[in-house]
């Protein structure tokens, strides 16, 4: 390796056990205080009418994306992180419209346990699953998410 090359963690390909949550399993740790729930979309009008009793909002037009539709700036991520109470030690299972997309982000950023919902809002009832229009308040965290990678 030169000196002008950078050396970059390699990170083994993620299966699909290793990203999706089913519902049971999200059920079962709802009460986990390590996990923490994201509904990622693009207005507050779903999250307002019922959200899964934990998770927090992330609006792809408000926290994720810039004025210009880019991706926000790692520093605006990391802020958004730290609001919603996301720990290095948090299980994130995001869900709703674009949770690939809140996902793709807190890889990027080296959140190490980051997971998708493998189910609709309907199938989540479906499976027994209920919503909550109550406010969810969590502590802020400290967290510093590593470089883009």
């Amino acid at each position: 390796m030169t000196t002008n090359q950078t050396q970059r963690t390699i990170r083994p390909p993620r299966g699909r056990d290793d990203v999706l949550v089913e519902p049971e399993w999200l059920r079962a740790h709802l009460d986990d205080p390590s996990v923490r729930l994201v509904e990622v979309d693009v207005s507050a009008a779903a999250y307002d009418s019922g959200h899964i009793d934990g998770a927090v909002l992330w609006n792809v037009y408000v926290d994720l994306k810039d004025s210009d539709y880019a991706t926000v700036d790692a520093s605006s991520f990391e802020q958004l992180v730290r609001r919603t109470g996301i720990t290095p030690d948090s299980t994130v299972v995001l869900y709703g419209y674009a949770p690939a997309m809140g996902l793709w982000l807190l890889t990027l950023f080296g959140h190490r346990d980051a997971r998708i919902l493998n189910c609709s809002r309907d199938q989540w009832l479906a499976a027994g699953g209920t919503l909550t229009a109550g406010s969810t308040h969590v502590s802020p965290s400290g967290y510093v998410l590593q470089p883009e990678d």
